[in-house]
């Protein structure tokens, strides 16, 4: 069966727009000389959310509203949900984990400085604790707002959960599961939290540029409502170039004139073996999602999706004549850490 998907919301600080993508230069510097993360945040006043429940605006975190959001504003795009039952309706998440609560000093804590905090709450608390809250938390109220009552799955917490969710989310509409399927991801919530848990591996990494993000698409089989079609999803671990050289090889021979490479993840850039020049790409147009909006972790493969679809609405046939830049296929590539890699074609004709 195939599988297809339709364009859903971004949320990005206001700093930012998905047309920034599509400028020739990346907007962002991979490197600042003080060493210094730049963040760029989300804030309650650059979104609304409409028809959610008080209290459950009240009670929710800063990623569960996000989420909320995209989620909400992705499903009333599209009728396909609502002609499905709520049993074949499939909800896939890629999460941040991140303290479930907006202030940096919750109930229970008396330590009214970052330090302290930090460490009384690695003293008595689970280290998963957050995780377990967050993933629940966002996922009931998305859930339970939509009706949605089927297959899902919940992954954290960088670029690699989007990634998963997203093909997990596949998987359950191709094997008949789900009739459609919302996925989405949420970027990390910038906190002293974050760099608690990630800051060595982001610097190793060169992603000094962070950004809250939020993004969901539909996943489903009806074609007259498709913006594009999803086909040969496949994962990998890869730490050298002919690991990468065997994998893009399976992609290469499907491949048509017309397509354009997605990067994503925080592993673009760091790794030689991903030289365009030494792989079987080597001629193809490539973007590196991260140079243009920063880090935005599990949100950055379903930012992808959107662009693309958006760059092909925005360029498809008018008045019979076909523009130079528009593209048949888009191969989207997610850098995760450690060596992780997933890959998906999306075809356009």
């Amino acid at each position: 069966m195939k599988v297809y998907v339709s364009e859903g919301a971004t949320l990005l600080p206001p700093c930012f727009c998905i047309e920034d993508i599509a400028n020739e230069y990346p907007l962002m510097l991979q490197r600042n000389d003080g060493g210094m993360f730049i963040e760029n945040k989300i804030s309650d006043s650059d979104f609304q959310l409409s028809n959610v429940d008080k209290t459950v605006k009240r009670i929710s975190n800063h990623q569960s509203r996000w989420l909320l959001h995209s989620g909400i504003e992705t499903w009333n795009s599209s009728s396909i949900g609502e002609l499905v039952s709520p049993e074949q309706r499939g909800l896939f998440l890629g999460l941040g984990t991140c303290d479930s609560d907006d202030k940096i000093t919750p109930l229970g804590f008396s330590e009214k400085d970052t330090k302290s905090y930090v460490a009384t709450a690695l003293t008595n608390l689970q280290p998963t604790i957050g995780l377990t809250l967050l993933n629940t938390s966002s996922a009931s109220q998305l859930a339970q707002h939509l009706d949605i009552q089927g297959d899902n799955a919940f992954f954290s917490p960088h670029s690699d959960a989007g990634a998963t969710a997203l093909i997990e989310g596949f998987h359950s509409v191709y094997h008949q599961k789900s009739k459609v399927a919302l996925c989405g991801g949420a970027s990390q919530k910038i906190s002293e939290w974050f760099y608690l848990s990630y800051e060595k591996a982001l610097r190793e990494r060169n992603c000094l540029n962070l950004t809250e993000a939020s993004a969901f698409i539909l996943l489903h089989n009806n074609v007259e409502q498709a913006s594009a079609h999803l086909s040969q999803i496949r994962r990998s671990v890869i730490h050298d170039q002919a690991q990468y050289q065997h994998f893009l090889k399976q992609y290469h021979h499907t491949a048509c004139n017309s397509l354009t490479l997605i990067h994503t993840g925080p592993g673009c850039g760091n790794y030689d073996f991903l030289d365009p020049k030494g792989n079987v790409f080597s001629d193809t147009p490539a973007i590196q999602l991260e140079q243009h909006l920063g880090y935005s972790g599990a949100a950055s493969v379903f930012l992808a999706i959107n662009y693309a679809i958006h760059r092909h609405n925005r360029c498809k046939v008018s008045a019979g004549v076909r523009p130079p830049a528009l593209v048949d296929q888009v191969l989207i590539i997610n850098h995760g850490l450690y060596g992780n890699c997933a890959a998906m074609m999306l075809n356009f004709n």
